[in-house]
Protein backbone atom coordinates (compact mmCIF):
# COMPACT_ATOMS: atom_id res chain seq x y z
CA UNK A 1 0.00 0.00 0.00
CA UNK A 2 1.01 3.64 -1.06
CA UNK A 3 0.47 6.88 1.33
CA UNK A 4 0.76 10.70 0.88
CA UNK A 5 0.07 13.98 1.90
CA UNK A 6 -1.83 16.00 -0.64
CA UNK A 7 -1.92 19.95 0.62
CA UNK A 8 -1.99 22.81 -0.69
CA UNK A 9 -2.67 26.62 -0.25
CA UNK A 10 -6.38 26.57 -1.72
CA UNK A 11 -8.61 23.91 -3.42
CA UNK A 12 -11.74 23.85 -5.37
CA UNK A 13 -12.98 20.34 -6.31
CA UNK A 14 -15.97 21.00 -8.01
CA UNK A 15 -18.98 18.95 -8.66
CA UNK A 16 -18.42 17.59 -12.30
CA UNK A 17 -21.99 17.97 -13.05
CA UNK A 18 -22.46 21.70 -12.81
CA UNK A 19 -20.27 23.29 -15.40
CA UNK A 20 -19.65 26.69 -13.88
CA UNK A 21 -19.79 25.29 -10.00
CA UNK A 22 -17.10 27.75 -8.21
CA UNK A 23 -18.37 26.12 -4.67
CA UNK A 24 -15.72 23.34 -3.28
CA UNK A 25 -16.37 20.13 -1.81
CA UNK A 26 -14.73 19.19 0.95
CA UNK A 27 -12.54 16.62 -0.88
CA UNK A 28 -11.30 15.23 -3.68
CA UNK A 29 -13.17 12.30 -5.41
CA UNK A 30 -11.39 9.07 -6.76
CA UNK A 31 -11.66 10.45 -9.48
CA UNK A 32 -9.95 13.69 -8.87
CA UNK A 33 -6.93 11.22 -6.86
CA UNK A 34 -6.70 9.20 -10.28
CA UNK A 35 -6.10 11.97 -12.09
CA UNK A 36 -3.78 13.90 -9.84
CA UNK A 37 -1.93 9.97 -10.04
CA UNK A 38 -2.03 10.19 -13.55
CA UNK A 39 -0.58 13.40 -14.22
CA UNK A 40 2.57 12.35 -11.71
CA UNK A 41 3.37 9.12 -14.02
CA UNK A 42 2.74 11.40 -16.67
CA UNK A 43 0.18 10.20 -18.58
CA UNK A 44 -1.46 13.01 -21.45
CA UNK A 45 -4.52 13.30 -22.86
CA UNK A 46 -3.22 16.01 -24.93
CA UNK A 47 -1.51 13.77 -27.28
CA UNK A 48 -5.15 13.19 -28.48
CA UNK A 49 -5.93 15.92 -30.46
CA UNK A 50 -8.93 18.52 -30.66
CA UNK A 51 -11.01 16.22 -32.75
CA UNK A 52 -11.59 13.33 -30.34
CA UNK A 53 -15.17 13.57 -29.38
CA UNK A 54 -16.47 13.22 -25.64
CA UNK A 55 -19.52 14.18 -23.51
CA UNK A 56 -19.81 17.42 -21.82
CA UNK A 57 -16.95 19.85 -21.55
CA UNK A 58 -14.47 17.75 -20.35
CA UNK A 59 -11.79 16.20 -22.80
CA UNK A 60 -11.83 12.62 -22.50
CA UNK A 61 -9.08 10.24 -20.98
CA UNK A 62 -5.66 9.58 -21.95
CA UNK A 63 -5.42 5.85 -23.38
CA UNK A 64 -2.58 5.22 -21.32
CA UNK A 65 -4.74 5.69 -18.49
CA UNK A 66 -7.10 3.82 -19.38
CA UNK A 67 -5.11 1.13 -19.70
CA UNK A 68 -3.25 1.65 -16.54
CA UNK A 69 -6.95 1.51 -14.59
CA UNK A 70 -8.02 -1.17 -16.56
CA UNK A 71 -4.43 -3.44 -15.34
CA UNK A 72 -4.43 -2.49 -11.80
CA UNK A 73 -7.83 -1.72 -10.46
CA UNK A 74 -6.26 0.81 -8.31
CA UNK A 75 -8.00 1.40 -4.85
CA UNK A 76 -7.92 4.93 -2.85
CA UNK A 77 -9.25 6.08 -0.05
CA UNK A 78 -8.89 9.90 1.24
CA UNK A 79 -8.92 10.95 4.71
CA UNK A 80 -9.17 14.60 5.97
CA UNK A 81 -6.18 16.23 8.31
CA UNK A 82 -8.08 16.73 11.78
CA UNK A 83 -5.38 19.19 12.16
CA UNK A 84 -6.73 21.21 9.22
CA UNK A 85 -10.80 21.18 9.39
CA UNK A 86 -12.73 21.97 6.88
CA UNK A 87 -12.95 25.56 6.02
CA UNK A 88 -13.84 27.82 3.30
CA UNK A 89 -13.60 31.88 1.70
CA UNK A 90 -14.71 34.14 -0.68
CA UNK A 91 -11.76 34.31 -3.57
CA UNK A 92 -11.94 36.47 -6.57
CA UNK A 93 -10.61 34.99 -9.72
CA UNK A 94 -10.33 36.75 -13.03
CA UNK A 95 -11.33 35.19 -16.56
CA UNK A 96 -13.02 32.24 -17.74
CA UNK A 97 -11.70 29.48 -19.51
CA UNK A 98 -13.15 29.04 -22.96
CA UNK A 99 -13.92 32.70 -23.06
CA UNK A 100 -11.42 33.61 -25.60
CA UNK A 101 -11.16 37.38 -25.58
CA UNK A 102 -13.79 38.20 -23.41
CA UNK A 103 -11.92 36.95 -20.02
CA UNK A 104 -10.25 40.28 -19.41
CA UNK A 105 -14.52 41.24 -18.12
CA UNK A 106 -14.88 38.21 -16.16
CA UNK A 107 -14.68 37.93 -12.39
CA UNK A 108 -15.80 35.06 -11.03
CA UNK A 109 -16.31 34.87 -6.89
CA UNK A 110 -15.31 31.25 -6.01
CA UNK A 111 -15.68 29.52 -2.28
CA UNK A 112 -12.26 27.76 -1.89
CA UNK A 113 -10.64 25.50 0.92
CA UNK A 114 -8.03 27.13 2.85
CA UNK A 115 -5.20 25.03 3.54
CA UNK A 116 -6.98 21.47 2.59
CA UNK A 117 -4.42 18.19 3.99
CA UNK A 118 -5.25 14.91 3.13
CA UNK A 119 -3.82 11.45 3.48
CA UNK A 120 -4.47 9.55 0.18
CA UNK A 121 -4.19 5.57 0.30
CA UNK A 122 -3.49 3.81 -3.13
CA UNK A 123 -3.91 -0.08 -2.99
CA UNK A 124 -4.13 -3.24 -5.07
CA UNK A 125 -0.79 -2.55 -7.16
CA UNK A 126 1.92 -5.53 -7.76
CA UNK A 127 5.48 -4.50 -6.13
CA UNK A 128 6.69 -3.19 -9.65
CA UNK A 129 3.74 -0.68 -10.05
CA UNK A 130 4.23 0.37 -6.70
CA UNK A 131 7.16 1.42 -6.95
CA UNK A 132 6.69 3.13 -10.17
CA UNK A 133 3.75 4.87 -8.50
CA UNK A 134 6.08 5.91 -5.81
CA UNK A 135 8.65 7.38 -8.17
CA UNK A 136 6.08 9.32 -9.60
CA UNK A 137 5.35 10.64 -6.68
CA UNK A 138 8.24 12.08 -5.42
CA UNK A 139 8.96 13.71 -9.08
CA UNK A 140 5.63 14.37 -10.83
CA UNK A 141 6.06 14.40 -14.90
CA UNK A 142 3.55 17.26 -14.62
CA UNK A 143 1.59 20.04 -12.26
CA UNK A 144 -0.35 18.78 -8.99
CA UNK A 145 -3.08 20.78 -8.84
CA UNK A 146 -6.09 21.18 -6.37
CA UNK A 147 -9.40 20.87 -8.67
CA UNK A 148 -8.18 24.12 -10.77
CA UNK A 149 -4.93 25.42 -12.33
CA UNK A 150 -5.38 28.33 -10.06
CA UNK A 151 -4.53 26.44 -6.89
CA UNK A 152 -0.91 24.29 -7.10
CA UNK A 153 -0.77 21.13 -5.09
CA UNK A 154 1.56 19.14 -3.53
CA UNK A 155 2.59 15.55 -2.46
CA UNK A 156 4.69 15.02 0.51
CA UNK A 157 5.85 12.15 2.70
CA UNK A 158 5.13 9.65 0.22
CA UNK A 159 4.98 6.37 2.51
CA UNK A 160 4.88 8.45 5.50
CA UNK A 161 4.30 6.93 9.25
CA UNK A 162 1.23 8.15 10.16
CA UNK A 163 -1.63 7.32 12.54
CA UNK A 164 -5.23 6.71 10.86
CA UNK A 165 -6.62 8.94 13.92
CA UNK A 166 -5.63 11.74 12.61
CA UNK A 167 -7.72 11.63 10.15
CA UNK A 168 -11.34 12.04 9.32
CA UNK A 169 -11.85 9.28 6.44
CA UNK A 170 -14.77 9.83 3.83
CA UNK A 171 -17.18 6.90 3.50
CA UNK A 172 -19.22 6.54 0.67
CA UNK A 173 -23.16 6.54 0.87
CA UNK A 174 -26.31 6.92 -0.74
CA UNK A 175 -27.61 9.62 1.07
CA UNK A 176 -27.20 13.16 -0.38
CA UNK A 177 -28.14 14.94 2.98
CA UNK A 178 -25.16 13.48 4.98
CA UNK A 179 -22.80 15.68 6.37
CA UNK A 180 -20.53 17.95 3.35
CA UNK A 181 -21.89 14.93 0.89
CA UNK A 182 -20.62 15.43 -2.81
CA UNK A 183 -20.90 13.09 -5.90
CA UNK A 184 -18.50 10.25 -5.72
CA UNK A 185 -17.04 10.44 -9.16
CA UNK A 186 -15.10 7.39 -10.62
CA UNK A 187 -13.51 7.21 -14.08
CA UNK A 188 -15.03 5.13 -16.65
CA UNK A 189 -12.93 2.81 -18.47
CA UNK A 190 -15.57 1.09 -20.93
CA UNK A 191 -14.38 1.28 -24.71
CA UNK A 192 -16.30 3.44 -27.23
CA UNK A 193 -18.25 5.38 -24.27
CA UNK A 194 -18.57 9.07 -24.49
CA UNK A 195 -18.97 9.62 -20.61
CA UNK A 196 -15.16 9.95 -18.84
CA UNK A 197 -16.63 10.35 -15.17
CA UNK A 198 -19.78 8.58 -13.50
CA UNK A 199 -21.58 8.71 -9.89
CA UNK A 200 -23.81 6.61 -8.24
CA UNK A 201 -23.03 7.37 -4.82
CA UNK A 202 -21.86 9.98 -2.50
CA UNK A 203 -18.83 10.95 -0.63
CA UNK A 204 -19.57 12.24 3.31
CA UNK A 205 -17.64 12.99 6.28
CA UNK A 206 -17.81 9.92 8.61
CA UNK A 207 -20.69 10.39 11.05
CA UNK A 208 -18.92 9.03 14.28
CA UNK A 209 -15.95 10.81 15.60
CA UNK A 210 -13.77 8.33 14.41
CA UNK A 211 -13.56 6.17 11.33
CA UNK A 212 -11.77 3.69 9.24
CA UNK A 213 -10.24 4.01 5.26
CA UNK A 214 -12.88 3.18 3.11
CA UNK A 215 -11.10 1.77 -0.11
CA UNK A 216 -13.17 2.51 -3.38
CA UNK A 217 -12.28 2.01 -6.88
CA UNK A 218 -10.91 4.91 -8.88
CA UNK A 219 -12.72 3.44 -12.13
CA UNK A 220 -16.72 3.15 -12.64
CA UNK A 221 -18.07 -0.46 -12.29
Amino acid sequence: MINFNLTGYQALWRDYREVFSHYSSAGPTPAAVGGLIGAAIGFNNRTLGPKVKTQGPLRPLAPDYIQWLKANNPLIAIGIAKTNPIRRRDWNVNGLKGAGALNEHFQILQKVLVRPSYKILLQNLNSKEEQKVVNALKNPKYPIYLGATHYPGFIREVNSTFEESDYLWLQPTLDSTQPESYPLSQHVTTEGSLNRILSTQYLCLPTETSSCPCFIPIQAP
